[in-house]
């Protein structure tokens, strides 16, 4: 049995008339992070592997987290001062970056794409910081940074939320909304909840069935419980 890191990641595609079921391209890919270098993509059915990548580093490292883009034809995977952009058809791996150096010297352990920036990806890590990177480039570069390591090491991340260009979850219990582009020159950081030795491990968002309210999920753990969390925002 492996042991998985992190929760499954599921993108259901609508097949169109683009030909892509005629071509083999699954309508939908469930795709794993392990304990180990390998990401697997499963048929949600079955169960069975459609494609298994290698992290494929010059050091040892797990894999942290694996997301689909919002068209499900690209998955970004982190693992330990590595991030990785794949073609999910083609098989092939879009981008790299994997370096010692002093802006990435932990394990980047979260990753998501950019709500209406096809070519932006936004990671978080253990040292606290929330970076981000644009690409196609076979190396990634990076374009803007946060320093939220007084908040503690960076869990999860999630760019659902209309308000903020991701909003992100941290060991020392706080969910921040960060926005990037505002008349200030530094980015603005806002406490949306904290709660001192309740790390938040996961979060979400999603619009209830009235779109006016946006609804936002977290799970968080203290000592051997795992609480979740849910409230919603209106307008």
């Amino acid at each position: 049995m492996r042991n998985v890191r992190e929760l499954p990641t599921i993108y259901n595609k609508d097949i169109d008339n683009t030909g892509d079921q005629e071509k083999g391209y699954p309508p939908a890919l469930l795709a794993t992070a392990g304990l180990d270098d390998k990401i697997l993509l499963c048929f949600p059915e079955t169960g069975d592997v459609f494609k298994e990548y290698d992290l494929d580093t010059q050091i040892d490292s797990q894999v942290n987290c694996v997301k689909f883009s919002g068209d499900g034809r690209l998955l970004a995977v982190t693992g330990y001062e590595v991030i990785k952009v794949y073609d999910v058809y083609s098989h092939r791996p879009l981008t790299n970056m994997s370096n010692n150096s002093d802006s990435n010297s932990k394990n980047i352990t979260c990753v998501n794409f950019i709500q209406g920036d096809p070519n932006g990806l936004i990671t978080g890590g253990e040292d606290g910081f929330c970076r981000v990177w644009q690409f196609p480039r076979r190396n990634l570069k990076q374009s803007k940074e946060v320093d939220c390591s007084e908040f503690g090491a960076i869990n999860c991340i999630t760019t659902k939320h209309p308000e903020y260009n991701a909003i992100i979850g941290t060991q020392l219990g706080f969910i921040l909304g960060i926005n990037f582009h505002t008349s200030q020159e530094k980015p603005k950081i806002c406490t949306l909840f904290s709660k001192k030795a309740l790390g938040v491990q996961s979060l979400d968002c999603y619009h209830h069935i009235d779109r006016h309210i946006l609804r936002i999920v977290a799970m968080t753990k203290h000592r051997a419980s795992f609480i979740i969390l849910q409230w919603s925002m209106v307008g």
